[in-house]
């Protein structure tokens, strides 16, 4: 137990294995701290502060309860969990929080990122709180914003981003991975390079801003029912190129002729390179002024076709019903 101050200087070096548990206390750290499995540090009733020279390599347990202060590195190879059991868990961030392949970041109070965050390859970030402020988030890993609100000033998805709850907002968002999920972004703009897979099986994604799906990315939408698909809804523009991506939900055949506004906008741009969908119908996309009759295209209309028979097996059948007669005829002499 650790119940006054610590300061951990340049070339200092804390090496844990056991627990450190933070009373009434702070330690604060120029050097490095490392914090090996098994060990634990709880942060209770105090105070952790990482300046511009330190790094926290954690490959254990970090317990935030209290204020985690970060002004230079933590790499997080095991768990950072911070708290919202005292309703005070506080973790802010000018520098740089490196979450590593293995490891699970989950936070359920409060992140003030004003540095940047990089949730990397193979690792994990749960958001249950609150994440605030104009800095920076990088996800090649998987990123659930699953309750409370998360806000930055950018956010870069390479990884898989599953939006199940809560708010979502940030100045630019790119995808070049995999977003899915349902609930309302609000982005100046939101660039797909990669796959966005509105709705939640299904359900409606809504953009507060602009929309750019560019070339060889990937629009994926469930169809449950008539009444029941995907929808991507975008209350400013939409500039359309890449892929259409039909599946069928739940063992679902529409009837041809069924129609689906999977994608409403203030205005539509252009159109999709391409439409893949399950095999036995042909897929077209209308783009159509429903909204206003104002000349405007603000609606994308999928309707599911029957597949047309070629125009040459129709030269052929009567033929084929030809020379079936006449083999029936020589059969009778």
């Amino acid at each position: 137990m650790i119940s006054s101050i610590i300061d951990n200087n340049n070339s200092g070096i804390i090496n844990n294995y056991g627990m450190i548990y933070q009373a009434e206390s702070s330690v604060r750290n120029y050097g490095t701290i490392n914090n090996y499995f098994p060990g634990t540090i709880n942060n209770d009733h105090s105070a952790l502060h990482n300046y511009s020279s330190g790094t926290i390599n954690n490959y254990g347990t970090i317990n935030n309860k209290k204020l985690l202060r970060n002004q230079g590195e933590i790499n997080n190879f095991g768990r950072l969990y911070n708290s919202n059991e005292y309703l005070e868990g506080e973790l802010a961030n000018y520098g740089t929080i490196n979450n590593n392949s293995g490891a699970t970041l989950e936070n359920y109070d409060a992140i003030y990122n004003y540095g940047t965050i990089n949730n990397n390859s193979g690792a994990t970030f749960n958001n249950n709180g609150r994440i605030e402020y104009n800095g920076f988030i990088n996800n090649n890993g998987i990123f659930n914003q699953q309750s409370g609100s998360l806000s930055a000033a950018n956010i870069a998805n390479n990884g898989t981003f599953n939006f199940t709850g809560g708010t979502l907002s940030a100045d630019s968002f790119g995808n070049t991975g995999l977003f899915q999920g349902a609930g309302t972004i609000a982005t100046d703009i939101f660039t797909n390079a990669g796959t966005l897979a509105p709705g939640y099986s299904p359900g409606m994604l809504t953009i507060e801003g602009n929309y750019i799906q560019t070339t060889g990315s990937v629009l994926a939408i469930e169809l449950a029912s008539a009444t029941s698909y995907d929808i991507l809804n975008v209350t400013g523009e939409v500039s359309l190129a890449g892929m259409l991506k039909v599946i069928l939900y739940d063992g679902y055949k529409p009837a041809y002729g069924t129609c689906f506004d999977f994608l409403t906008a203030g205005l539509i741009n252009g159109e999709f390179d391409s439409i893949t969908g399950p095999a036995g119908y042909k897929w077209s996309v209308a783009y159509l002024d429903l909204a206003g009759s104002d000349g405007i295209i603000d609606t994308a209309r999928l309707t599911a076709n029957n597949v047309p028979v070629p125009a040459a097996l129709w030269l052929f059948a009567p033929g084929l019903l030809g020379i079936i007669g006449m083999r029936r005829k020589w059969r009778i002499k």
